[in-house]
């Protein structure tokens, strides 16, 4: 499992991870995807007017809190998702089920974990190893300009955005959890818990990453469930 602030690399990351250890990429966000454009009849371009919005519909307002949303939108879901909605793990449970309908052999990569629910069900009911992505601030700046985003300065402050931001906080300072340093390495930062991407598959092979899960509960503390 990824963790990261906006920017920092995380699918590049996961990406990299189907490239070299044949790993299964799979999201929070990607059901949420697949709903919206069964539902529209075409692709989600986040770039268009009004497809940012659509996702939200779809995925927190009627997907997490089961409120209504705009007619056409409101129709069409029933139709194309036949489980249930309106509840806060809906994505969870969902991202549960890809993963169970994998072969157990298969290494699996979750690349947009942002909220204490999906963090935990990962971690106990899908024994996820947890690792921070981080990058220096500028790098962040670099990417999300070339993606077409904005950094924001606030951007931390956003409810989707504050246990990555905790985590990542924290990370380079104490061994909370695995760091993979996604920037160059000859600017990564000492500690034996931080690794550059072949550091960090030597260690995942060899079983040698370590979180500190007290630690991380402590550090999220207070941020609320998706």
């Amino acid at each position: 499992m990824l963790i990261g602030r906006i920017g920092s690399g995380k699918s590049y990351i996961a990406q990299r991870l189907t490239e070299t250890i044949g790993a299964v990429r799979l999201s929070f966000g990607a059901a949420v995807y697949e709903l919206s454009e069964s539902v529209i009849g075409r692709k989600i371009d986040k770039s268009r007017p009004g497809d940012r919005e659509i996702l939200t519909a779809v995925g927190t307002t009627w997907g997490r809190k089961g409120e209504k949303i705009r007619e056409d939108l409101q129709a069409g879901l029933p139709i194309h998702w036949l489980g249930r909605h309106g509840y806060a793990d809906m994505w969870v449970d969902e991202l549960e089920r890809r993963v169970n309908a994998l072969p157990a052999d298969v290494p699996v990569v979750v690349d947009d974990t942002r909220f204490p629910n999906e963090f935990w069900r990962l971690n106990l009911s899908m024994q996820f190893m947890p690792t921070c992505v981080i990058c220096s601030s500028g790098m962040r700046m670099k990417r999300l300009g070339l993606r077409g985003d904005r950094f924001l300065p606030r951007q931390d402050e956003h409810e989707s955005e504050l246990l990555p931001a905790r985590i990542s906080d924290v990370a380079l300072e104490v061994n909370v959890m695995p760091v993979l340093w996604n920037d160059h390495p000859l600017t990564k930062p000492t500690g034996d818990w931080i690794f550059t991407f072949d550091e960090w598959i030597d260690a995942l092979s060899s079983r040698k990453l370590y979180c500190d899960y007290e630690l991380v509960r402590n550090t999220i503390d207070g941020v609320e469930d998706a």
